[in-house]
């Protein structure tokens, strides 16, 4: 059945959960000594030197994170960390983290016994930008805001909180001028930097900086994975087609949202359904001609309920006055997505879609709000 469905409903991020149970996790040690990090009874790092990271993949779930000196072993627990030789002694920190599924993520252990968790948004950036996201782990200091070039771009951007849940941090999107210069500060326009660095933020990429301290060696910057999806533009030809979706969402509802079953006054014309029905056929035939591989599978389940109305339509000539009133209601209903019920596929051919328009389709002045929506 046909049904009414956002595709961009804002430009804001979209959600990073997948079916993969893997999640990778970028691993900082800013305790002040060798560590070994262990998850649920597991050691997953050996021997991570002061201020290094490194990168791990590990399944989901809730884990207890434990860090204690290296070359421990036996039995670790968030309250002892066992040498070599005796005696035990008290990890470094501890706590208790929830670990979603195809997440990207930073763990920092940081100074003091203390240890923060983010999410990443991993999700794709539009054609022509780049994402820089601020974590702030300053633990209970004040809000950071970040400046690009001299222009304050992420303000007030507050420490993490307590609990399990990894959040994510702050972030921005923009145009790409390489080379940007980057300024972390707790003044307004970062008018007295507390980071600063002259960093190549280029089309495509997906940039953190994990603040945890002041001094120089306190601050990472990384690269982290986007989403597979290529970050370039595609044919136009198939963006039109996409995006023009909105615009044929727009006529059925104009053309069949007025009708009344039963009611020859309020019918529309074969001429006006003929011609809805050619503006479909014509979009889907442009899309199926033009549509990426990697895409055609989420075109074809979104473009289903589409597909079937024009040939319901083209069945009886498109003259709606030779239905009965109550299969003229039914086909109301299917046009307009009334009272559809849930469906999962379609759900999930939409959501690709929508990641593959945020990053190919879409430029970087599309006004927040503005968006497609998808008739699927």
């Amino acid at each position: 059945m046909l049904a009414v469905v956002a595709l961009v409903a804002t430009m804001s991020p979209i959600t990073t959960a997948h079916a993969s149970s893997d999640v990778k996790v970028h691993v900082i040690n800013n305790q002040g000594a060798i560590l070994d990090l262990w998850m649920s009874g597991q050691r997953v790092v050996t021997g991570l030197g002061i201020n290094e990271h490194i990168d791990i993949t590990i399944t989901s779930g809730s884990k207890q994170v434990v860090a204690c000196n290296t070359g421990s072993g036996g039995t670790v627990t968030p309250l002892t960390c066992n040498n070599p030789g005796p005696p035990a002694v008290t990890p470094f920190w501890s706590g208790q983290f929830d670990f979603v599924g195809g997440q990207n993520n930073t763990l920092v252990a940081g100074p003091g016994g203390n240890s923060y968790g983010f999410s990443n948004n991993i999700s794709p950036v539009k054609n022509g930008n780049y994402r820089l996201s601020l974590n702030n782990a300053l633990g209970g200091g004040p809000g950071l805001n970040v400046c690009v070039n001299g222009v304050q771009v992420v303000t007030n951007s507050l420490s993490a909180t307590s609990g399990t849940t990894l959040a994510p941090g702050a972030d921005n999107e923009a145009a790409s001028t390489v080379p940007q210069m980057v300024q972390v500060a707790n003044t307004a326009n970062c008018s007295t930097p507390l980071f600063q660095a002259l960093l190549n933020l280029a089309v495509g990429t997906n940039t953190v900086i994990n603040f945890v301290g002041t001094a120089a060696s306190d601050v990472q910057v990384l690269s982290v994975d986007q989403q597979v999806v290529a970050n370039t533009p595609v044919n136009t030809e198939f963006c039109a087609a996409l995006l023009g979706l909105q615009g044929i969402e727009a006529q059925i509802t104009s053309l069949f949202a007025p009708v009344k079953a039963g009611d020859p006054a309020t019918t529309p014309s074969k001429f006006q359904v003929k011609t809805l029905v050619d503006t479909i056929n014509a979009t889907i035939a442009s899309g199926d001609a033009h549509v990426p591989n990697l895409q055609k599978a989420y075109w074809t389940v979104a473009t289903a309920g589409l597909r079937k109305l024009t040939g319901q339509l083209t069945a009886f000539g498109f003259d709606l006055g030779l239905l009965k009133t109550a299969d003229q209601q039914a086909l109301i209903n299917f046009a307009t997505g009334v009272a559809q019920p849930p469906d999962a596929e379609r759900d999930t051919a939409v959501e690709g879609l929508t990641i593959f328009a945020v990053a190919n389709c879409l430029s970087a002045s599309t006004v927040k709000g503005s968006g497609p929506k998808f008739t699927g």
